[in-house]
């Protein structure tokens, strides 16, 4: 059977049934369709090209259900589907780290491209490097210190990236607050591992540059949640709150500043009376927190798009040296921090 013959029988086009089967852009095709012309392929052994690609959770902490991970998959597997890949894989580090040499090849060794979210353990970088050339690094600028090994340095980068100022914008947090007059700013992490080196990522970095800049050199204070989570939040408030002398909070993200603002009010602190909380990513959940939740916003689903689209363009040639794309941060000030909004 011919590709003329599979068109006839399902009352389409040869440009369509070759547009299947040779996975190109087939979005304006219905799934329901596809996926007969497919059917019909296979039983009647024509060859089908196929497209596949893999993400990658760079960090150790595995925490895939976190928004800057779970949103980005997300919109990056959409954006995948549409342009008619295969999901190889979606998984973490640790997971990679598992594997030896012929596992991964057997595995993943026809990979077409890899996105690979967070700063990544070199190990791991390198490993997956020997099984595609098509990868785009999302992270955040400021990720890198050389004792540690870890990618990316956007510097020097020879694979495309999406990068996004955490350290910039995590500056402004404390100069606001500063200005606000809060000049006991702690700090919540997430999840610190053994001896883990905090200071090289993007966040922690800037909190730590924004007290220089605002004249509180060595008022740092950095405390620790159990997880990433709402819970993780409620968790470190509990432990420190009455503990610690502090006016503002700059949590990690959301959840965590979410969960330590509850447990700030069951104590009975006054928000942002007696202490303002912000938190990061502008979650859904953000707005509807009483009060509102000052934050930044981060664009997860251009960030999934244009991760998908640069793979894309790769494999179809389209583009030949490194692509590197800086994404701004919106400052979102509400109720938190004793704005209106």
């Amino acid at each position: 059977m011919k590709q003329k013959e599979i068109a006839k029988i399902l009352n389409t086009s040869i440009s369509t049934v070759s547009r299947v089967l040779g996975r190109s852009d087939t979005r304006s095709i219905s799934d329901e369709l596809k996926q007969q012309i497919i059917s019909l392929a296979i039983q009647n052994g024509i060859k089908i090209k196929t497209k596949k690609y893999g993400i990658l959770v760079g960090s150790y902490h595995e925490q895939m259900e976190e928004p800057f991970f779970a949103d980005i998959i997300q919109y990056a597997a959409n954006r995948f589907h549409e342009l008619s890949y295969y999901k190889c894989f979606h998984s973490t580090a640790p997971e990679i780290d598992k594997m030896n040499e012929d596992e991964m090849i057997n595995n993943y060794g026809h990979l077409d491209g890899v996105i690979i979210i967070a700063s990544t353990p070199k190990k791991i970088f390198d490993r997956i490097a020997r099984i595609t050339d098509n990868i785009v690094q999302i992270g955040e600028v400021f990720a890198f210190n050389e004792s540690t090994k870890f990618y990316p340095d956007f510097s020097d980068f020879p694979y495309d990236n999406i990068t996004f100022d955490s350290y910039g914008m995590y500056i402004q947090y404390v100069k606001y607050l500063a200005g606000l007059g809060r000049k006991k700013i702690i700090f919540i992490y997430s999840v610190k591992k053994d001896d883990e080196d905090v200071y090289r990522y993007a966040r922690v970095a800037g909190y730590v540059k924004g007290l220089q800049e605002c004249g509180l050199a060595g008022k740092e204070q950095i405390f620790f949640a159990n997880n990433t989570r709402f819970d993780g939040g409620y968790y470190i408030a509990n432990e420190i709150y009455g503990k610690v002398d502090f006016d503002a909070v700059i949590c990690h993200n959301d959840q965590i500043a979410l969960g330590f603002m509850e447990r700030l009010k069951t104590l009975g602190a006054k928000i942002p009376d007696d202490v303002m909380v912000m938190g990061y990513y502008d979650i859904a959940q953000a707005a509807a927190a009483q009060p509102p939740l000052t934050t930044a916003r981060i664009d997860f689903k251009t960030i999934g798009y244009l991760s998908a689209e640069i793979i894309n363009a790769r494999v179809e040639k389209i583009i030949s040296s490194p692509v590197s794309v800086k994404l701004g941060l919106e400052f979102i000030r509400r109720g938190s921090t004793g704005e209106a909004g």
